[in-house]
């Protein structure tokens, strides 16, 4: 059984799966067959906005299975010209992310590839164009802690991959734990501390500016966007009580 709250797996008010790749994994598992999988930040194909484009690696666990073949999202395979395989993944060619490109392309999606095994679900990887995202403010004082916070965004195709929380003396805003989780994990603070529309707003919880008014200084909260690889593609949030 998987349970969900309707904030992870499921979008209950639109009555559809926010990941339906998640969805096929679970279904062939939970019918005993193995599941390849894709790398921790490997779902997404991600291309800067403004940068030459170059071969790409999707990193797969195969989990014992074999590859099958890689196709586009109308079904159509894509030829050796277009992708190679490596023992541990896929490489999409610079030449085919770039037949995916035009004068006109927005920052988003651009394309999608399906990745077949030789057994269970099939993987559907998002490619993306993207550019840092943008705020029309980057400080506030005072906000009122009875209600979320929303700090307007364009959000230039980036996805949020997580919250960095850091008071004006260096130390963490909570959870000081997570030192010892590396850098990719220290000082950050959980979902629902924090989030965001995926349209138009990136959202303070009325909980987490209550912690930012207890700790009595500045508090730093560094949106970061995937790719994690890509150290510029962030926002600092400054809140001061």
């Amino acid at each position: 059984m998987l349970w969900d709250n309707g904030g992870d797996f499921f979008d209950r008010a639109a009555r559809k799966w926010r990941d339906p790749t998640y969805k096929d994994i679970v279904i062939a598992a939970s019918a005993g067959k193995v599941n390849t999988i894709p790398e921790n930040g490997n779902a997404t194909v991600w291309i800067r906005s403004g940068q030459t484009v170059t071969d790409k690696n999707i990193y797969l666990q195969y989990n014992g299975n074999t590859f099958s073949k890689i196709t586009n999202a109308s079904g159509t395979s894509l030829t050796s010209s277009q992708y190679s395989t490596f023992a541990n993944g896929i490489t999409l060619k610079a030449a085919y992310l770039n037949s995916l490109i035009s004068a006109t392309s927005a920052l988003g999606s651009i394309g999608t590839v399906i990745i077949k095994s030789s057994q269970g679900a099939d993987l559907r990887i998002d490619i993306r164009r993207y550019s840092t995202p943008t705020i029309t403010a980057s400080s506030y004082v005072s906000p009122s802690t009875s209600s979320d916070l929303y700090v307007p965004v364009n959000l230039n195709g980036a996805r949020l991959a997580t919250v960095k929380a850091i008071k004006a003396d260096g130390s963490f805003l909570k959870d000081d734990w997570t030192v010892w989780l590396g850098d990719q994990q220290a000082g950050r603070i959980n979902w629902y501390d924090f989030d965001y529309d995926e349209t138009s707003n990136l959202i303070v919880s009325a909980s987490s500016l209550s912690t930012i008014q207890s700790s009595g200084q500045p508090v730093t909260l560094t949106y970061e966007f995937w790719p994690r690889t890509d150290a510029a593609n962030k926002v600092d949030i400054v809140i001061d009580y």
